[in-house]
């Protein structure tokens, strides 16, 4: 089965025959609403439940079917592509929630199933492990690997720290929010709003990124301006890799693109203004990057950014399993 497809839990409650019960459940969104969200209405609603926000809690009825009750549970959603449903202990209660979380589809994940495997998980210790992953694709590339027995995509499980450089007004904020999927920096018209450097963890096509926003690269000599600057700078020498991010709607501006050259790092650019017509003849960047993989994006609320840039992130870091 292809890791989309499916939708793994844990009984992380097995081991014991404590009060409470726990079953941690593995997929994708779409599917983690359908099979658990839907499926937990609260006691005195009448309307179907909703998909849980993130950090949401419910507390409500167990119906694996739509109407037969099976227990009184507490479901979370702690992150992206995860649930805990939380019931009553003991072996008939756990067993009937079992069974209705297959009955929906659900696959069990066991210590004892794991293919080709030459070292064994307790079940906590599994679900300790998967509820260290930040995005989907983490999750679902570990839980293949356990059940497959081949090593997951090095690329996937790390966190990559990467730092968005160009220009006064590229872009670079309002890029930012686009892939954080928030306002997370502040974004003004006037060239220059950012003098310190934003950071965000934020999921990019599956892959787990710590971004940074820096101050727009320019020469200044003294003042704020300098210190941010020189900030930039400093950030730029210890990224993993810099997304130069261009304004692809004026000319080029060959200032920027030094700075970035002379950190040594590696560079992807990022042409941001998708949107607008392209005022750069050419390819310029290609004198000090001329290896650099490129993508024309828009940041506009609407615009392509989240997908091109992940089409972006797979190229560099690529893996065979996809979005999970």
């Amino acid at each position: 089965m292809a890791c989309q497809d499916v939708t793994y839990y844990i009984n992380v409650s097995s081991i014991n025959d404590g009060a409470i019960g726990i079953f941690s459940l593995y997929g994708s969104e779409e599917r983690l609403a359908a099979l658990a969200d839907r499926r937990v209405g609260p006691k005195k609603a009448s309307h179907p439940a909703k998909p849980l926000k993130e950090r949401e809690l419910r507390y409500g009825w167990f119906k694996p079917d739509g109407d037969r009750v099976v227990d009184e549970v507490i479901l979370a959603r702690p992150s992206q592509g995860l649930r805990v449903l939380m019931t009553h202990g003991g072996q008939a209660v756990r067993e009937a929630v079992r069974a209705g979380l297959e009955a929906a589809g659900a696959v069990e994940l066991r210590p004892d199933a794991i293919a080709g495997a030459d070292f064994a998980f307790r079940d906590d210790l599994l679900d300790t492990v998967l509820s260290s992953c930040i995005t989907e694709a983490q999750a679902g590339a570990v839980l293949d690997s356990l059940r497959t027995g081949t090593p997951p995509p090095a690329g996937l499980l790390a966190v990559h720290r990467v730092v968005l450089a160009g220009a006064p007004n590229a872009g670079k904020s309002r890029l930012l929010n686009a892939l954080a999927g928030y306002e997370r920096a502040f974004v003004d018209a006037e060239a220059g709003a950012t003098r310190d450097a934003v950071d965000e963890l934020v999921d990019v096509g599956g892959y787990a990124v710590w971004l940074g926003d820096l101050p727009g690269l320019r020469d200044e000599t003294d003042g704020i301006g300098q210190a941010a600057r020189d900030r930039a700078v400093t950030r730029l020498s210890l990224a993993e890799m810099v997304w130069f991010v261009v304004d692809r709607s004026v000319p080029w501006e060959p200032e920027p693109a030094a700075m970035v050259a002379a950190a040594g790092r590696a560079v992807a650019v990022i042409l941001n203004k998708g949107d607008l017509p392209n005022g750069i003849s050419d390819d310029p960047w290609r004198h000090q990057f001329p290896t650099a993989p490129v993508v024309t994006v828009s940041s506009l609320p609407g615009g392509d950014a989240r997908a091109a840039v992940g089409r972006l992130a797979h190229k560099l870091w690529g893996s065979e399993c996809g979005i999970y």
